[in-house]
């Protein structure tokens, strides 16, 4: 019987608290997953890669180590965990942010601050929040600067300006969206960090395609609310999408982690209770959100992709976040969600 992702969580972190502190600091070592069932665990090595796609293994012993240390073993026999033979490769950059997706880019009052477009995004979901009209994308994509990246919350008026390429090959005609609004403050404690960036909307207008329109209609339907932990599991549907996309990509629950990110600095940031979905993505896809479909066709947001190691997709778990659906707001003739925190 698939377990609730609750139990998932629980029998990670018990795992992860067993796992010796050498193994924990071995610079090969990025982590723990448990599969959507709750069956196996799989330790997370690192590999030489770009990035974008891997090409072999780090060597390391420390797989070995671990497997052979009486408490972690007796800790997963508890858990009734089995330890997967084949290791998880996590990638040394991971992040996903290039030239594709809905190119998004932030500039700081006109002066473009990335020259190269090299952290280009998506914007992943259009919605109101506390009567903010603002754009949900990740902060890797959106603060070039890291945390001392302007962002209207704590700046003001000098906040950066958040831009969408139009034609790649004229740059005239790049289109100004709106501010940074505020971002998550990454501080490299484990915990549930959920690595977001938001936009704050000039006007309607530049929302307008929110509703992803194909000559057949909307793929899927817009998500009005977060989704809850009960929507998360490996009998439910689920596609990944951003606010602009044409293409809607079906994806599978393949269960929670923790994981260690590089960040480009070489600095590792850690995330836990992050989903983990069949791969679906592409460089560029970062800021889409994974979206959970009822029986009754309503979509909801669980996840935040952020990037992916081949074989998966990395969402972190925006279900958690105590964002609560008011209602559904008619704002120039497109209905839009209202949220507001909790």
């Amino acid at each position: 019987m698939p377990l609730p992702v609750k139990d998932l969580i629980e029998k990670l972190h018990a795992a992860n608290a067993a796992v010796p502190l050498a193994v924990k600091l071995d610079v090969n070592y990025f982590g723990l997953r448990i599969d959507e069932n709750g069956q196996n665990i799989y330790i997370a090595k690192q590999q030489f890669t770009d990035g974008k796609a891997g090409v072999g293994e780090i060597p390391g012993e420390f797989d070995d180590v671990l497997s052979k240390t009486p408490h972690f073993r007796a800790t997963l026999d508890g858990l009734h965990l089995g330890l997967g033979a084949i290791n998880d490769r996590a990638n040394k950059s991971q992040f996903y942010a290039a030239s594709a997706g809905d190119r998004l880019y932030t500039s700081r009052l006109g002066h473009n601050v990335n020259p190269d477009n090299e952290n280009w995004g998506t914007l992943g979901w259009i919605f109101y929040l506390d009567d903010v009209l603002v754009g949900l994308s990740c902060r890797h994509v959106l603060c070039p600067q890291g945390d001392q990246t302007p962002a209207e919350s704590r700046v003001g008026a000098a906040a950066c300006w958040v831009y969408q390429v139009v034609d790649v090959n004229d740059r005239s005609q790049d289109k100004k969206i709106g501010t940074l609004l505020d971002f998550d403050l990454l501080d490299g404690v484990l915990q549930p960090v959920f690595e977001t960036a938001l936009v704050k909307f000039d006007n309607i207008g530049l929302a307008s395609g929110a509703f992803r329109a194909t000559p057949a209609g909307p793929l899927v339907a817009y998500p009005s609310r977060l989704g809850g932990a009960e929507t998360i599991g490996p009998n439910e549907r689920y596609h990944m999408i951003g606010a602009v996309c044409t293409e809607a990509k079906t994806t599978v629950f393949r269960g929670v982690a923790l994981r260690k990110f590089l960040q480009d600095d070489g600095s590792p940031r850690f995330f836990a209770e992050q989903l983990f979905f069949d791969a679906c993505g592409h460089p560029g896809d970062s800021g889409a959100v994974i979206v959970h479909e009822a029986d009754n066709g309503v979509t909801s947001v669980v996840g935040l992709n952020i990037g992916g190691d081949g074989a998966f997709a990395i969402a972190n778990p925006l279900y958690q976040l105590k964002w609560k659906f008011k209602e559904m707001r008619n704002a120039g003739g497109i209905l839009m969600p209202s949220l507001v925190t909790t």
